[in-house]
């Protein structure tokens, strides 16, 4: 079964409905119907079983299937973030973001050559575009506030009771809480992203700058926490496999182990949404930028132009969604 990063909502629709199947074979839930039915379609049949036994361990193929998804989420990560595509990304993350901070010397450049009446159309004009970065309007905050309850905050204290899990099978599980504090005290410098609005500061080219900076510092965070997940998920998801396989094994064991799984999978697929958020942010803010700059700026004096060019020639845009395609296709 194939999941891919740009349909993270289907991998996490997927993982909800093997724990109800799981569960009960039976369950008619809105995510254990959506699962039972990409499994028929990727040839598991339902219709010589019956009873409310636990769905691995009733039909071998549910385990199958489990852990080849777990392994497809896995290379897609593996090539959208740390490979080829992901490095691209990086790229252009870096060039917005230098050239971003670049801009404000290059507009004053430029209006100290006007007249008076000329500086007082085009700062008119740029006041009209740069209000446009407002940070309510260009950062993407659905993926961010996910994070933040589920997992800064961890207010069912989910993490801590799947590390005790692990610890019954004497399974490794990571200790994200340095990982995670960083990204909290991050939050704290961009403003409180994850409240009903973004209170972020930016009345000028500078603070947009600087919040620009900040979502790619961000965004830099929670790919490293990424890194750190790939590997746990992967060993946890090959040690599930084992247990589901040992038929002569502690039912048990099983259930820990893919409670663990489930567990990085979708702790896994929250990151990946961030940083997709915050992939969105940016580009956005470019795209706002490059209207800015050519307020004041000839077309090759600016720096978001040459950089819309090398993404275009690179088969890759800043936007996600152009990410998502080049990936897919």
């Amino acid at each position: 079964m194939n999941v891919f990063v740009s349909d993270v909502e289907h991998f996490q629709s997927l993982l909800a409905g093997f724990e109800s199947l799981d569960n009960d074979m039976n369950a008619k839930d809105g995510d254990a119907c959506y699962a039972r039915t990409c499994l028929s379609l990727n040839g598991v049949s339902f219709n010589q079983y019956a009873g409310n036994e636990g769905f691995v361990q009733t039909i071998k193929e549910g385990a199958v299937k489990f852990y080849e998804m777990i392994k497809s989420w896995l290379k897609s990560i593996k090539e959208f973030f740390f490979g080829a595509a992901g490095a691209k990304q990086d790229q252009q993350v870096a060039k917005v973001v230098k050239a971003a901070n670049e801009l404000p010397a290059k507009i004053n450049k430029q209006l100290s050559t006007l007249t008076p009446e000329e500086q007082e159309k085009v700062t008119a004009k740029l006041k009209e575009r740069i209000a446009k970065l407002d940070p309510e309007r260009v950062v993407h905050t659905v993926g961010l506030r996910k994070m933040n309850d589920d997992y800064l905050v961890d207010q069912n204290g989910l993490m801590k009771d799947i590390k005790a899990t692990a610890e019954k099978i004497k399974a490794d599980f990571p200790d994200f809480s340095s990982d995670l504090n960083k990204i909290k005290t991050q939050y704290e410098a961009v403003g409180k992203l994850v409240g009903k609005k973004v209170e972020a500061d930016v009345k000028d080219l500078e603070q947009a700058g600087v919040l620009c900076y900040k979502i790619a510092d961000l965004r830099s965070s929670f790919k490293a926490l990424q890194a750190k997940i790939v590997p746990a998920l992967d060993k946890s998801n090959e040690q599930t496999k084992k247990f589901a396989e040992n038929k002569e094994g502690n039912d048990q064991d099983y259930r820990y182990s893919k409670k663990v799984s489930n567990y990085l999978a979708n702790f896994s697929s929250h990151v990946a949404n961030c940083i997709k958020s915050t992939n969105k942010t940016i580009g956005k803010m470019a795209e706002i930028f490059e209207s800015v700059s050519l307020a004041v700026l000839s077309e090759d004096m600016n720096a978001f132009s040459k950089i819309k060019d090398s993404s275009e020639k690179d088969g890759f845009l800043t936007s996600v969604e152009a990410v998502d395609k080049f990936m897919t296709e």
